[in-house]
C-alpha cells in the first residue's frame, strides 16, 4: 500500500506564506470585450484624499510591509512613503512615491482579462512628473517598471516579473543639487510617456500585475509620481502560446529513484495558430494529456482552426540513484509563436525511512509509551490511508486525560544533507490537536518526558479526511547521529478525537564527500642545483590523484620552470589532468624542470601547484641560473644540472634529453684534479672527503664542454 507523495517543499512553504499576506485590494479594471481602456488620472484621490485608487497597493521593499495609506504633499515632504501630490488644495492630483533609508515605495495595481481573447499588446501613455528635486547631480534616478503574468500581489517575490525600461520613471531634474519642492505640473517637470508592451499571452480570466519600484540612492530624495495613465489592451493577431500556472506545483521535492511523483498540471492555450503546439522538456521530468496517462518527454496539442487548448500534466521520475538536482525548461513552441517556458525542478534521494504500517503488528518500527492514562494506547487500526494506519483514541465511556506517545525506533540521518519528510494524519470527533516532534537525545526506551523534544513542521488532519504532511525539510545540522519522529497525542477529561497516523516517510541525499588531492613528493621539494641561463634541466617527478573532484586538475609552473607529462619532452607553463566519470583522478606522474631564461641569472625559487575543485597543493622548487663559464657557445654541452650547490656529501650530475657517456673531473681552483669519473645521463659523486671551499666542476662529452663552480661545505 506505500505511495511516495512527492510535493513542493519549498513551494508549499512559500504557500503558507502567501496566503498569510494576501492583500484585499480588487483589480483597477476588468478588460472586457468592447471595453479594453483603463483610464486613471488620480484626481479621485481628492486634495486631501488619503486612500489609495480601486485595485492599486503599495508596500515597503525594506521590510516587505504593506503601504496603506498615501500621505498628501505639494513636494516639500522628504521622508519615504507614497504620496498624494499636487499643488495645495488643487483637485489635479499624482500617484507619487520618495524612497529613504528606511522606506522603499513598491506601488502598482492589478487587471484582469475577462475579454473573452487572448490579449497580445498593451499600450501605455502617462506623464511623469517630478515633485521634488534631488539634493544631488550626480545621482540619477530611476523608479523601475515591471510586469506579472502569474503575480497574486505586487510583492509576490515567487512570481515571474519583466522589466520594462521605456516605463520606467527616470528622474527629470538632473542637474539639481538643491533638495526642494517643484511644480510637477510645469513642462519643465513633466514628461509624457508612451510605449506598448507586445507579444505578452495575456489570456482569459488571468490578472495582470504592473508595478514601480523605488529604491533609496544616496543624495536622490526627489519625488516621482504617474498622472493621466491609460493602458490600451489589443486583441492578439499573431500567433501566440500561453500558459496558465494557476494551482501548477513544478518543484518536485525530492524523490528515490525508480519512483514517480504525484503529476502538477497547467493549462496550455494558442490562438492565430498556423501548427500545433509542441511541447518538450528534458528528462527525468515526463509529461502527458492526463493525469493518468501515458508519459513522455514530447507532447504535441493540436491547432484547431488556429486555437488549441490542453491542460499538461507533469511528473518527476528520477531513474539514476545520484543526488542530482534537476533544474529544466518545458518549451512550448508553435511556428511564428513566442516560445513559452514553463520552469521544473527536482532532486533525486533516497529514501531513509518508510512505514505505511501494511500487516501492522505491534506498530511495527514505532512503539508506544503512556505518559498519562494506562487504559488507551495507540494500536493498529484497518482504518488507514490505504489499508493498516495506528489510531489512538483516549475516549473511555467518556473523555479520559492522555498523554500518549507514538515515537519511531532511531533514524539515522548523518549521512545526509536536504533531508525530508512527510505523513499522513486524519482526525475524527473534536480534541487537541496531535503534535509532531523530533529527538536526539532520546534513549529509545525511558519516558519521552526525560528528553529534549523540537516540533516538526508540516500539516496536520482538522477534520474526518486524511491529510497529507507535504514535504517539510529537516535541519540536519540540528541532529547528530539519528533522529526520533514522535506523535504526540493528548485529551483530556472534557474532549477526547480520535487521531490516525499513516504514510511515514523520510527521505535524503547522501552527503557529498569531501574532494581530496593527493600529491606525492619530497617534503622540502626539489631542488635543481646550478644550470645554465638558457639551458634546460634534467627532470625531477611526482604523482598527483584526487577523489571527489568536481573540475579537471591543473598543474602551473612557477616562472622559470616547466611541467611536463614525460620526462623529456613536451614541457609547457601549465598541463590539465581530466578527471573519470566517478570525479575522481587516478595516479598521474608530473615531470618538473628547471629552465631558466638567457636572462636569467642567479637562485630561482617557486612552487608548483596543483589545483582542483577549491584545493590547492604545492610542490616547492629551487634552482640556481649561472652565466656559463668561459666556453664557446657551439663547444658548450647544454642540459646539464649540478646539485644541491653549496653540497655537503653528494654532487649530482644530470645531463637533459642525452644518453652519450660523459666524463667528469672536480677540480681545485689551483688546478689539481681531486676527482674524475664517467657517467651515463647522470651521476652522483661522493665529495664528503674534499675539504670545504670553492671547487670547479667540469664534464665532457664528445667535443662539447660544461664547466660551473660549487661550493662544498
Amino acid at each position: 500500500m506505500t505511495r511516495l507523495y512527492q510535493k513542493l517543499l519549498t513551494f508549499s512553504l512559500l504557500g503558507l506564506l502567501l496566503l498569510a499576506n494576501i492583500k484585499v485590494s480588487g483589480q483597477a479594471f476588468d478588460f472586457t470585450a468592447g471595453n479594453l481602456i483603463y483610464a486613471e488620472n488620480f484626481d479621485g484621490i481628492g486634495a486631501e484624499g488619503t486612500v489609495l485608487p480601486t485595485g492599486w497597493e503599495a508596500f515597503d521593499k525594506d521590510d516587505n510591509s504593506p503601504l496603506t495609506a498615501l500621505l498628501v504633499t505639494n513636494g516639500s515632504s522628504n521622508s519615504g512613503n507614497i504620496y498624494n501630490v499636487g499643488i495645495e488644495s488643487s483637485a489635479e492630483r499624482a500617484f507619487g512615491t520618495l524612497a529613504s533609508g528606511s522606506t522603499q515605495p513598491t506601488f502598482g495595481a492589478s487587471f484582469t482579462n475577462n475579454s473573452g481573447a487572448i490579449l497580445g499588446d498593451l499600450a501605455f501613455d502617462f506623464f511623469l512628473e517630478q515633485w521634488r528635486s534631488g539634493s544631488s547631480d550626480e545621482v540619477d534616478e530611476v523608479v523601475t517598471f515591471e510586469y506579472s503574468l502569474n503575480a497574486t500581489s505586487i510583492d509576490d517575490a515567487t512570481a515571474t516579473w519583466v522589466s520594462v525600461e521605456a516605463l520606467n520613471l527616470n528622474e527629470i531634474l538632473v542637474d539639481s543639487a538643491a533638495a526642494t519642492a517643484v511644480d510637477g505640473t510645469l513642462a519643465a517637470n513633466r514628461q509624457n510617456i508612451t510605449h506598448s508592451i507586445t507579444n505578452i499571452a495575456f489570456i482569459e480570466g488571468a490578472t495582470l500585475y504592473i508595478r514601480w519600484s523605488d529604491e533609496n540612492d544616496s543624495g536622490g530624495d526627489g519625488i516621482y509620481a504617474i498622472d493621466d495613465l491609460s493602458i490600451t489592451a489589443t486583441e492578439s493577431t499573431s500567433p501566440i502560446v500561453a500558459t496558465d500556472l494557476s494551482g501548477f506545483n513544478g518543484a518536485f521535492g525530492i524523490l528515490e529513484a525508480g519512483n514517480s511523483s504525484d503529476a502538477s498540471s497547467f493549462s496550455v492555450s494558442g490562438s492565430n495558430l498556423s501548427a500545433d503546439i509542441l511541447v518538450s522538456v528534458p528528462a527525468p521530468f515526463e509529461i502527458s494529456d492526463t493525469e493518468n496517462g501515458t508519459y513522455a518527454t514530447t507532447l504535441t496539442i493540436t491547432n484547431n482552426s488556429g486555437s488549441a487548448s490542453e491542460d499538461v500534466w507533469v511528473r518527476f521520475s528520477p531513474t539514476v540513484e545520484n543526488g542530482a538536482f534537476f533544474e529544466e525548461d518545458i518549451i512550448l513552441t508553435s511556428t511564428g509563436a513566442p516560445d513559452e517556458n514553463v520552469s521544473v525542478s527536482g532532486t533525486e534521494g533516497l529514501l531513509i525511512f518508510s512505514e505505511d504500517f501494511s500487516e501492522c503488528d505491534d506498530l511495527n518500527s514505532f512503539s508506544s509509551f503512556s505518559v498519562i492514562g494506562n487504559d488507551q494506547e495507540w494500536e493498529c487500526d484497518s482504518d488507514g490511508f490505504e489499508g493498516s494506519a495506528v489510531r489512538m483514541n483516549g475516549f473511555n465511556r467518556g473523555p479520559v486525560e492522555n498523554e500518549d506517545w507514538l515515537i519511531s525506533t532511531p533514524i539515522l540521518v548523518n549521512n545526509y544533507q536536504f533531508v525530508a519528510y512527510s505523513f499522513f494524519t486524519k482526525k475524527v470527533f473534536s480534541g487537541p490537536d496531535i503534535e509532531v516532534l523530533l529527538s536526539n537525545d532520546y534513549d529509545g526506551t525511558s519516558s519521552p518526558t526525560t528528553a529534549t523534544w523540537l516540533p516538526a513542521a508540516g500539516a496536520i488532519a482538522t477534520n474526518g479526511d486524511w491529510l497529507n504532511s507535504g514535504i517539510n525539510s529537516l535541519d540536519v545540522s540540528s541532529f547528530s547521529d539519528s533522529v526520533y519522529l514522535a506523535f504526540k497525542y493528548s485529551s483530556t477529561s472534557e474532549v477526547s478525537a480520535s487521531w490516525f497516523v499513516d504514510n511515514v516517510q523520510i527521505t535524503g541525499n547522501l552527503r557529498a564527500e569531501e574532494p581530496a588531492l593527493t600529491v606525492v613528493a619530497p617534503a622540502i621539494g626539489f631542488d635543481f642545483g646550478t644550470v645554465d641561463a638558457g639551458s634546460p634541466s634534467f627532470s625531477q617527478s611526482f604523482t598527483v590523484s584526487g577523489e571527489n573532484l568536481d573540475e579537471e586538475v591543473t598543474v602551473t609552473a612557477p616562472a622559470g620552470y616547466a611541467v611536463s607529462l614525460l620526462a623529456d619532452t613536451s614541457f609547457a607553463d601549465f598541463i590539465n589532468l581530466s578527471i573519470a566519470s566517478n570525479n575522481s583522478l587516478a595516479e598521474v606522474t608530473v615531470y618538473v624542470r628547471f629552465a631558466p631564461a638567457a636572462s636569467v641569472t642567479g637562485q630561482v625559487v617557486g612552487d608548483v601547484s596543483i589545483e582542483s575543485s577549491g584545493l590547492t597543493e604545492l610542490v616547492a622548487v629551487a634552482g640556481v641560473a649561472s652565466e656559463p663559464l668561459a666556453t664557446s657557445t657551439k663547444d658548450r654541452l647544454a642540459g646539464v644540472s649540478a646539485y644541491p650547490n653549496p653540497v655537503s656529501a653528494t654532487l649530482n650530475i644530470a645531463i637533459a634529453d642525452n644518453n652519450n657517456v660523459f666524463s667528469y673531473n672536480v677540480m681545485s681552483l689551483n688546478g689539481a684534479i681531486l676527482l674524475e669519473g664517467k657517467g651515463q645521463l647522470s651521476k652522483a659523486i661522493n665529495i664528503a672527503d674534499i675539504e670545504n671551499g670553492l671547487y670547479l666542476l667540469t664534464i665532457k662529452q664528445g667535443d662539447k664542454s660544461y664547466t660551473t663552480r660549487f661550493v662544498k661545505e
